[in-house]
């Protein structure tokens, strides 16, 4: 694993401390609705996002739906093309469990990110998201939970595209930087600054 981007870090760990495993599996079961783009020119072809959904997590359909015409729509104002993003929604579980791979902590996180070997100029990569912990912070939002997990597939996007948020001036360029993004496709701003999201790295 390359790197492991969490946005809702408490532990102290820094990029240095944490182990690298190799990624988990979290794209094997590709499906005829993740997002292709047959009509771009092959140079500039935006690639696939593939949003996978495990069995016990409750994402209703036309919640993944809505994501996945949502990322299409950011997919051309990336800061890189896509190549391959394989993004898993999970719960609590498989999420903690990959946290205490990643980075020996034993919690759930919101997001995780690996970037695949030799990910270059065109994104490539698998992020997963968690479930349970986006249903624990829209409690004090108005927004619902596709929008909530739509801000964790794009903060994980970013971490592939290079973005950090380690510091305090690179969290808020990070998330100024998804703001803008969210706007710009109709979605609007998401990120609450007081539900703790943040960030940390293992490469």
């Amino acid at each position: 694993m390359m790197e492991v981007a969490s946005m809702n870090m408490t532990s102290n760990q820094t990029d240095s401390q944490a182990a690298a495993p190799s990624a988990p599996v979290i794209h094997d079961d590709r499906d005829e609705t993740a997002v292709d783009s047959d009509e771009a020119d092959p140079s500039e072809q935006r690639g696939v996002f593939d949003l996978g959904v495990d069995p016990d997590v409750p994402l209703r359909p036309e919640h993944r739906t809505w994501i996945l015409q949502q990322l299409e729509l950011l997919a051309p104002l990336l800061p890189s093309p896509i190549e391959s993003v394989r993004i898993r929604v999970v719960g609590d579980r498989s999420m903690t469990n990959m946290h205490i791979r990643s980075h020996g902590i034993d919690e759930p996180t919101d997001v995780l990110t690996w970037p695949a070997p030799g990910n270059g100029p065109r994104l490539d990569g698998d992020i997963a998201v968690c479930i349970d912990q986006g249903f624990r912070n829209i409690e004090s939002v108005r927004h619902g939970i596709e929008k909530e997990l739509l801000l964790y597939c794009l903060h994980g996007i970013l971490h592939l595209a290079g973005y950090d948020d380690q510091s305090e001036e690179d969290h808020r360029l990070m998330h100024a930087e998804e703001d803008r993004l969210l706007e710009s496709i109709g979605v609007g701003s998401i990120f609450n600054p007081g539900s703790g999201l943040s960030g940390d790295h293992a490469r």
